[in-house]
């Protein structure tokens, strides 16, 4: 991904810092500044890059052409949709997955985030219940350790066995680890590294334990979901939405998660617009984002 040859005046221009050791194509740019805003700002992924969220995800497809239309079409006969109706729906669904190089974008930040194995993040797909959907993760290296230490009786209670911080954190980017299969299988432990918090995740659990079960005798427990679903694509600092999850906030108390992600949102603001964003972005995710002191410097 490196260019080997002189650098054009708009290479140049479009080097994230002075200092940085690598050439950003004007190419290079284009696709990694348009990821960048589909990766962090369609979701919660810019609350671990520049928050404390330890761990957020976004939804990868590897499906081909052919089975995005068979599935499109099972899905039409499933709903019943036919004539004009269902061939613009169709046309539409095509469209749409022939337009969509989030997945192939994510796979050429991969191979160009390899240049920097020093980074204080890390990027790891991990499987889903389906083989042609995968969940693009982005963990905050530093974040991470210290949740599995804070947590760490209650994640050996229910993974049942020892584990060491640091060494499962590192190994994140491996596909067959059993310590993050098993995580992501389990509501509770997936929610407090998804930076949910004890008490959502606690509840949400025991949500789905009782939905799954034939006890009739259910606690009263009051939620809201925080955060909206995607639908809108407006990629935009304005737009920045909270991280969607499940929030067992009581009638006189604000969740404690909740408003720290508030807060954080209102830090993103202040120090992102669309003018630095590629930049604080670039910077960040390979260390090399200066200091408060100097943070001025890159505006």
């Amino acid at each position: 991904m490196v260019s080997c040859s002189t650098p054009s005046v708009q290479s140049i221009k479009n080097l994230p810092s002075k200092e940085s050791n690598t050439l950003v194509t004007k190419e290079e740019h284009e696709w990694m500044e348009k990821f960048f805003k589909e990766f962090f700002l369609g979701g919660a992924s810019i609350y671990t890059l520049f928050g404390t969220k330890p761990i957020s995800a976004e939804m990868l497809i590897f499906a081909t052409e052919e089975e995005c239309q068979q599935s499109t079409l099972r899905y039409l006969e499933k709903e019943g949709i036919k004539g004009k109706e269902r061939e613009e729906a169709l046309s539409l669904s095509m469209k749409c997955f022939r337009e969509d190089d989030f997945s192939k974008n994510w796979e050429k930040w991969i191979s160009f985030f390899n240049q920097y194995p020093k980074t204080p993040f890390l990027f790891a797909k991990h499987p889903t219940l389906s083989e042609k959907v995968w969940s693009g993760h982005i963990a905050n290296v530093q974040e991470t350790i210290w949740t599995l230490q804070k947590h760490y009786d209650l994640f050996k209670k229910e993974l049942g066995f020892d584990f060491d911080p640091v060494s499962v954190t590192m190994d994140f980017k491996n596909e067959d680890s059993d310590f993050w299969k098993q995580v992501f299988s389990n509501h509770l432990l997936t929610g407090i590294v998804y930076g949910f918090g004890y008490k959502n995740s606690y509840f949400f659990d025991l949500l789905m334990k009782l939905e799954n079960s034939s006890e009739t005798l259910s606690p009263p427990l009051t939620s809201k979901t925080q955060g909206r679903s995607k639908g809108s694509f407006l990629y935009t600092l304005a737009d920045l939405r909270l991280p969607r999850f499940r929030s067992f906030e009581t009638l006189f108390n604000e969740d404690p998660v909740l408003e720290k992600y508030k807060l954080e949102r209102k830090m993103i603001r202040d120090k992102l617009n669309d003018s630095n964003f590629f930049k604080m972005v670039f910077l960040q995710l390979t260390g090399e984002l200066p200091n408060e002191n100097n943070a001025k410097k890159i505006n």
